[in-house]
């Protein structure tokens, strides 16, 4: 499982590592009878696992489903498949899951997916905020000039252009004006510029950085951490 998850997880924004110590706690959670199915490609390579533990009360058996991690939608969803297709289960119950999965979809009767609770995921705070915008990457749109507020670090004041090909510091007018931690929502793709504009959260000099900032934070897939910590 830990060589999968580095080759096949840490892709997706807001995903981190997970060291020796984090899969010893959390094998350790589970009792003896926790399966591990694995996902082999056409090319014969291990690209995705699921971890799930079966667990019966009152006489119904529940496949309680821990971690699935894959490289693709393909992988994700045959590995859905073998789950969904264990005998004598009752139900699945799946834990830490994106936002963004599409496993309704993938059944028959989508209706039979039921979220029963959404929970905080991941916390962010930048801390090196110039490190932090080089470290990503960026839609195509035009070069945006963002004003970052920090009151604790005040080493990050100032003037960033922000663009697909380069991020620096500047001493150019501002474009879009916000607070380190309105920055934090942006820079995973959680939220989009033009939805922190309108919840009062970038301040705008130029109303035309706004659809540009859409474009260059945008992300394919929704962040997603998936890993206590």
């Amino acid at each position: 499982m830990p060589t999968i998850y580095r080759r096949c997880a840490l892709s997706r924004p807001g995903r981190i590592g997970r060291d020796d110590a984090w899969w010893s706690s959390r094998l350790a959670m589970l009792d003896r009878g926790y399966l591990v199915a694995v996902h082999t490609d056409d090319d014969g390579v291990d690209d995705g696992f699921a971890l799930c533990e079966p667990k019966q009360n009152d006489g119904v058996t529940t496949l309680r489903v821990y971690d699935v991690v894959a490289a693709d939608t393909v992988a994700t969803a045959q590995l859905w498949r073998f789950l969904l297709g264990i005998d004598l289960v009752d139900r699945i119950a799946a834990f830490d899951r994106p936002l963004d999965e599409p496993l309704e979809w993938w059944l028959t009767d989508r209706r039979q997916c039921r979220v029963t609770e959404v929970a905080d995921d991941l916390w962010l705070r930048l801390v090196d905020v110039l490190a932090a915008l080089r470290a990503r990457t960026y839609g195509p749109a035009d070069p945006v000039v963002i004003e970052v507020r920090d009151a604790f670090l005040p080493v990050n004041n100032g003037c960033y252009r922000v663009g697909p090909d380069e991020v620096r510091r500047c001493p150019d007018e501002p474009q879009l004006s916000l607070d380190v931690a309105a920055l934090a929502a942006l820079f995973l793709g959680d939220q989009a510029a033009s939805a922190l504009v309108a919840a009062g959260r970038i301040a705008v000099h130029d109303p035309a950085a706004v659809p540009a900032a859409d474009r260059l934070f945008t992300t394919l897939e929704s962040p997603w951490c998936g890993t206590g910590f």
